[in-house]
């Protein structure tokens, strides 16, 4: 008897979870504006990833980025500029607006002698 009310109880957890999953995979996507910035001016074409869909910013430095209801990672890359992760809860349907101020990398210079000798 005691093994029918748990396999119940089983049963009931995992009807439940499947709906949970399905609620959450039927929301409507939502979409990012990711507005990048660095000392106060706009860049242009920084690469924008979110959710495996990556955009370029445009010369405004803007990029609108699909992307699922949820909790999403939102990273920018420019060359000269420290990469930013950012964590971003989306609404099914909503569009949210991040703004990311990107920081100067820091520059390594190397000099190489080389000195070559005949017999």
């Amino acid at each position: 008897m005691q093994d029918r009310g748990l396999l119940s109880t089983c049963i009931a957890l995992v009807l439940l979870l499947a709906a949970l999953s399905a609620g959450a995979a039927g929301q409507e996507p939502g979409r990012i504006r990711v507005e990048v910035r660095a000392g106060g001016e706009a860049v242009a074409g920084a690469t924008v990833v979110v959710a495996e869909t990556s955009q370029l910013t445009d010369a405004d430095g803007v990029a609108l980025v699909p992307a699922p209801a949820g909790v999403v990672q939102v990273t920018v890359v420019h060359e000269g500029y420290v990469p930013v992760t950012v964590p971003v809860t989306l609404t099914g349907g909503a569009e949210r607006v991040v703004q990311v101020e990107l920081q100067p990398g820091l520059t390594i210079e190397e000099e190489i002698t080389v000195v070559a000798s005949t017999r």
